[in-house]
């Protein structure tokens, strides 16, 4: 019993509170003292009756009890009867909870047995007990309790006797329940959790005017613009101290000092990233990459900063165009976009090998460039072979090589996607002119990139007309 916690608040306020009871008392072989015709022995019987108390919205309160029992008759043997009559201080749960109570008082008993109960006898008790009251619904209640009371008997003979029972409370004069104190019924309270000091309409719905999300009575600032982040109380949050609220700042992080907008967000006259006055390049050009104080970088000296620079690891020294890209990079991109391929020679094997000689490298980062800057083509990647050595071989060999091509771009530029690339050897089958000398047969000895979807190269030549070379930005270095 002592686990036992209510689910349902006690009614609020001062109540009287009528139990009627029923259950069994164990009674006292010490009985027998009084009356050894009964032959008693320690046995549960039948046990009715009823509490009547006054329960003050405290801690304490009060209440008389009376009940009856009757032994069952043995045989030869005559009844034995037991009434008791007693007042108890009963100490419960804290104001507004139910649940588990105990108590403490004194009383009257009265044993008696025989035809008519004529033999009887009186003695004071002293009782102790402790029980559970809970709430079904107002006003009526479930109560269990286990009462014993103590008491001497005729010839000083020590009586204990123990009640177990159950029965249900009616509270009489009590307020209708409001578990949040809002003074609102619980049974109309549409929002029983409403928080302490809220201020409720009729139905026990928390007042919001502004709607923060924190209820009037509780909200120190009632006027907050809708949308705003609030604190606990109502006030509204503002993490940068820019004067605009979180919630409605859309620069949450501005740095002291800054004026901003309407918005929150500070001044950037060249929209690059870094608020005016921090900014020490504010005229950087449109599409540059900076660095924190608002300045352009240019990772690879080619003067055409990061950002609009379309070839940003141009080596050291080689003249480029206005967007960065030397000429062989134009050139494979005019040639790819004008014919859907790129053949070239100048990607080197040593000789019946797939091994890719050092001087490759520089055509590969151009043509890599030129298929970075279009990631929607699908690549076949082809080798081709002169007629020197059998059909079989060449098939091999060739393949071989546009495997170490495709190997060679995705090692050495991450961004491609090796997924974009098929592969396939054609040996000496296609030769672009007859392999009648040595310099016929370097040019059929070739790598091609052969565009696989057509309609994604006509996508790229769109995309490619307003940002014609001739309309770049003539002083991109600012």
């Amino acid at each position: 019993m002592l686990a036992v916690q209510s689910a349902f608040a006690e009614p609020p306020g001062d109540r009287i509170i009528l139990s009627p009871m029923g259950g069994v008392m164990i009674l006292d072989p010490a009985h027998r003292g009084s009356f050894p015709s009964t032959g008693l022995r320690t046995k549960a019987s039948g046990y009715f009756g009823g509490r009547l108390g006054f329960h003050p919205a405290g801690s304490f309160g009060f209440e008389a009890a009376i009940g009856h029992t009757r032994s069952e008759r043995l045989t030869g043997k005559s009844q034995l009867a037991v009434d008791h009559y007693s007042g108890s201080l009963v100490l419960q749960r804290l104001r507004g909870s139910g649940g588990i109570f105990m108590l403490g008082g004194a009383g009257w008993a009265t044993a008696s047995a025989g035809p008519l109960r004529s033999d009887h006898v009186s003695f004071p008790i002293t009782e102790y007990g402790i029980g559970g009251r809970f709430r079904l619904r107002d006003p009526l209640g479930l109560r269990l309790e286990a009462r014993g009371f103590y008491g001497l008997g005729n010839q000083a003979w020590q009586i204990n006797d123990f009640i177990l029972s159950a029965g249900f409370d009616v509270a009489l004069g009590s307020r209708a329940r409001d578990s949040d104190h809002d003074g609102v019924p619980d049974k109309i309270d549409r929002a029983p959790d409403t928080p302490f000091g809220a201020e409720v309409d009729r139905y026990g719905v928390p007042v919001d005017d502004d709607g923060d999300g924190v209820p009037n009575g509780i909200d120190r600032h009632l006027d907050t613009p809708r949308g705003a982040l609030v604190d606990p109380w109502g006030v509204p949050l503002d993490s940068d101290h820019d004067g605009i609220y979180d919630g409605l700042d859309r620069c949450p992080e501005t740095p002291a000092g800054y004026a901003v907008d309407e918005y929150g967000c500070p001044s950037d006259g060249d929209d690059d990233g870094v608020v005016d006055g921090a900014d020490r390049c504010p005229h950087t050009t449109r599409g540059c990459t900076v660095d924190a104080q608002g300045c352009p970088g240019d990772s690879d000296g080619d003067g055409v900063c990061d950002g609009l620079d379309r070839c940003p690891d141009t080596s050291p020294g080689i003249a480029v165009d206005p967007v960065g890209c030397t000429a062989e990079v134009v050139e494979r991109e005019t040639e790819l976009i004008d014919t859907g391929r790129i053949t070239t020679q100048r990607i080197r094997f040593g000789t019946g090998s797939s091994e890719i000689l050092p001087e490759s490298f520089a055509t590969l980062v151009s043509i890599a460039q030129v298929l970075i800057d279009a990631p929607e083509l699908q690549i076949e990647i082809g080798g081709h072979c002169d007629n020197r050595g059998s059909e079989a071989f060449n098939l091999r060999l060739s393949e071989a090589r546009a495997r170490a091509v495709v190997g060679h771009l995705v090692r050495a530029c991450p961004a491609l996607d090796r997924t974009r690339f098929a592969v396939r050897g054609y040996g000496r089958s296609r030769p672009v002119v007859q392999n009648t000398s040595a310099e016929n047969m370097a040019r059929n000895r070739r790598v091609e990139f052969v565009v696989l979807n057509p309609q994604a190269l006509q996508r790229v030549i769109e995309r490619r007309r307003p940002l014609r070379r001739s309309e770049a930005p003539a002083d991109s270095t600012r």
